[in-house]
Formats: structure tokens, sequence, C-alpha cells
């Protein structure tokens, strides 16, 4: 809508009057995933921006509801649809939350641990989700307190969890804030360490390198040794088989006159006179 109203050039300017544009919820389906309290703190935030009244609130409840959780409103009673917007939210929570999902929320709360990988931020949100949901209507300071205790004893190093203690902090935001920034230093520590360990690896295996290339190579000049004392061996033998007294295949030479058969002792020769033998 626009009015016209004399400007102080003595023209008209034109003014637009902006109308408010109310903040509509997102749909509520009662899915697995979907959490019934956060959606109706959620809703009740909208309807105070938006500024509706009790009865507008009601409608508006009734509107806002699709699939499973719009088939749960029509099986309400027609005094309760048609009530105020506080017994309906009342009587739809009993649907939605009943006492036996509460205690199953309550375990699962109490049996949440970090999961490898994840990172504290992650693990906080979904804590503070499982509060919300496994104690409804609880006071923010009580929540705030359960979930910060969860936190910690869900942290997988134990050092960590003492040290978050130790910080004594006072709410789950100071808690949280004090665990990333202890285990950003941890983890410069660890980081430093592996390092060095590397570095004193790399320093070993170039020793082990130097040493196995010493090995290899007396290895290779023993083996060199060994073959030439072998060719040398039978080279000897082959020479030997020309010496006097040389056993080849059961014969026997004689070392005086050279003859087969016998030895010096035995030797024909042995009696006649030197430079004269006997025929």
């Amino acid at each position: 809508m626009s009015t016209d109203q004399p400007s102080s050039s003595g023209g008209s300017a034109p003014t637009t009057t902006h109308h408010k544009v109310a903040v509509m919820p997102e749909a509520f389906g009662a899915g697995d995933k979907e959490d019934w309290v956060s959606w109706l703190k959620y809703f009740n935030n909208c309807a105070k921006l938006n500024k509706w009244s009790p009865e507008e609130k009601r409608d508006f409840l009734a509107v806002r509801l699709r699939g499973a959780a719009q088939e749960t409103y029509f099986s309400l009673s027609d005094e309760v649809q048609d009530g105020t917007f506080d017994g309906l939210a009342e009587a739809l929570g009993k649907k939605f939350a009943p006492v036996e999902r509460l205690e199953l929320y309550k375990a699962e709360f109490q049996a949440r641990r970090r999961t490898p990988g994840e990172k504290l931020s992650e693990l906080a949100s979904n804590l503070s989700k499982m509060a919300r949901k496994a104690f409804p209507g609880a006071p923010a300071e009580i929540l705030d307190r359960l979930t910060m205790d969860r936190f910690i004893a869900s942290l997988d190093s134990t050092d960590l969890r003492i040290r978050v203690r130790e910080g004594n902090p006072k709410t789950f935001d100071e808690c949280l804030s004090r665990a990333i920034q202890l285990e950003a230093i941890y983890e410069a520590e660890i980081g430093q360490n592996r390092g060095k360990s590397s570095r004193v690896q790399t320093v070993e295996k170039s020793a082990e390198m130097r040493i196995s290339e010493m090995l290899t190579k007396q290895t290779a000049a023993l083996e060199k040794a060994v073959n030439l004392l072998s060719e040398r061996a039978k080279s000897g033998d082959g020479n030997s088989r020309n010496k006097p007294g040389f056993k080849s295949k059961g014969k026997i030479t004689c070392w005086k006159c050279g003859g087969v058969g016998h030895v010096k002792a035995k030797c024909p020769t042995q009696d006649l006179p030197s430079g004269k033998p006997e025929n």
C-alpha cells in the first residue's frame, strides 16, 4: 500500500507501508528423526514473533502437522481439537513422546560415547539434542549440567577427561571450549613426536642400508676367494698326478726307479750297484 505525501520541494514522494510477513514453522510429521519437544519450542518461537493469540496458535498447530502426526491429530476428540492450545499440545505430546519412549531416550543418552573420528562439536550438538528428548520440560540449567557430565564421560581419552574436569567448567559451553583447546594441544604434541620418530627411523634405515651393502660386498669377496681356491685346488691335483708316489686308480709308483707296482723300499734295484742296473 502506498500514499503520496507532499515533499519539501512542493512535489509528492511515495511512502510504502510494509506489512509484517508471518514466519511459518516447518511442518511436523512425527518421523524417527523428528523430535516433538524441539519442534514445539520452535513453533512457540514462531508464534511469539508472529504475535499469535492462543486461539491462533491452536489453529496453526493443527495445520502444521503432516503425515502420521496429522493422523494422530484427527484421532483426538473434538473437545481436545477445539480446546486450548496447551491442552492440544499436551495431548499430542503424550502421543509423540510417551513414557516408554522417554525411558529409551534416557538409556541412549547414558550410553552415548564418542565415535572414532567424531569431532567434539558434533558430539556436543548430538548430546544436547538427546538431553532435550530424554528430559523434556527440564530447566535449562539442569539440561546443561546433565549434558556436560555426559559429554565428559563420553570422551575416549582418560587424560582428556581428567584435564577437562580439572578446569571446573561452570557451563557446557565452557566445558566444550576447554576440551577443544586441550585436544588441539595434544594433537600438536603428537604431530611433533611423529616427526621426530620419522627422522630417527630414516637415520636407522640409512645405517641398516650401509651395513647391508657392506655385508653384500664382503659376501661377494668371500665367494670370489672360494672360487679361486677351488680352481687352484683343481689345478694342483692335475700336476700331482705326474709326481712319483702319486696313487692313481690303485697303482703305486716307485720313487727310486719310477716303476709301477712297488715302492722304493721294495724296489728291485735297491741292491744293485749305482749306475749298473741289472737287466
